[in-house]
């Protein structure tokens, strides 16, 4: 398990690291997914970074009730020598005694195969049959912009952080996604935290 979360910590880091230029607010001068992309890289400095989230022990898993969580989504598409990064919202909703869990990813916004920055339409849905640790979170749905259609069917293995638990990320490191008709590699990851989490450092 700590394997995992080493590889998306890195995974996240890398396609951080690659986020791109674009248009401007009018008002303020700064194209406003560019400020999501900032509070997004400090949440997972929060959840993920050097002083983040340990993984919950299986004692300190809850056995009853229910915790929402909201982040970011982080899916990166390989296609040949161009790399397509996308960022956007995550919510998901775990409910601990019926042992279910369901959510979304949306609000994608990433680079075209041009290099602009474009925002993409369109939904992922994800959900899961348990609520425990080391749990399998299933996705499926369609991102689409002015040059792209990506459409997503696969499942992601996820993990909760913290004592109480307080953040949950998720990731599938070898996602094939369908991009314009052909199959692409990829990564899917989505790292959230719960309304009591503490503050990023």
């Amino acid at each position: 398990m700590l394997r995992i979360l080493c590889a998306i910590i890195l995974t996240v880091t890398l396609i951080g690291c690659g986020g791109g230029g674009g248009g401007s607010s009018a008002s303020s001068g700064i194209d406003p997914r560019l400020q999501r992309l900032a509070a997004y890289e400090a949440q997972n400095l929060g959840v993920l970074g050097a002083d983040g989230m340990a993984v919950t022990q299986s004692a300190d898993m809850p056995d009853s009730g229910a915790l929402s969580f909201a982040g970011n989504a982080t899916i990166r598409v390989e296609d040949g020598a161009n790399t397509i990064a996308l960022f956007g919202d995550a919510e998901i909703a775990f409910d601990f005694g019926a042992g279910t869990g369901q959510g979304r990813m949306h609000r994608f916004f990433g680079n075209d195969a041009s290099g602009d920055l474009v925002d993409f339409a369109g939904e992922i849905a994800v959900g899961s049959n348990t609520a425990g640790q080391d749990l399998a979170l299933d996705y499926q749905g369609m991102l689409t912009s002015a040059g792209d259609a990506l459409a997503f069917d696969g499942t992601m293995q996820g993990m909760f952080l913290g004592t109480p638990v307080a953040g949950f990320v998720g990731a599938d490191l070898e996602a094939g996604i369908d991009r314009n008709g052909q199959g692409r590699n990829g990564s899917v990851i989505i790292v959230a935290t719960t309304n009591d989490a503490p503050a990023a450092p």
